[in-house]
């Protein structure tokens, strides 16, 4: 499986999740974005710390969008912590427009990494350095705390 598929697996995972909290109507709106957050949270994690990481220092590839990449995780995350603020602070459950441009913000997220850094392991890393990069994936994904 090569690193691109790896990550359009997760995202297509991602995406199933998001479409339980698009729902209104879902039983337990809280539990949905729990579930969606901590598994949103890992996915940019090992992107940081494996896919970003690797890339700098094994590859030495000067990866021009990795601000822009960074700045939507942070992004993200800055969404992701006023939902948990909202639920925090009321008995009800977040207010969809809150979920809804979450959503949105990952979906413009998912599109730039699919325009910016998939062709980047195709052009830039051979099988070599992709069997390696597979392998930091594997490590990390078991060894990263989840993200709650």
């Amino acid at each position: 499986m090569t690193i691109t598929e790896i990550l359009q697996r997760d995202h297509a995972r991602l995406e199933n999740q998001a479409k339980h909290l698009r729902d209104a109507n879902r039983s337990d709106p809280r539990r949905d974005f729990t579930t969606f957050s901590e598994a949103m949270s890992r996915h940019m994690s090992l992107e940081e710390h494996a896919i970003l990481a690797f890339l700098t220092t094994e590859n030495s590839c000067n990866y021009v969008d990795m601000p822009e990449l960074v700045r939507q995780h942070d992004a993200l995350r800055l969404q992701m912590a006023r939902i948990e603020e909202d639920l925090a602070a009321s008995a009800e459950p977040p207010t969809q427009g809150l979920i809804l441009q979450l959503l949105a913000e990952m979906d413009a997220h998912f599109l730039f990494e699919a325009q910016s850094l998939y062709g980047l392991f195709d052009a830039e890393l051979t099988e070599d350095q992709q069997q390696r990069l597979r392998g930091w994936l594997q490590v990390l994904g078991e060894t990263l705390p989840d993200q709650t």
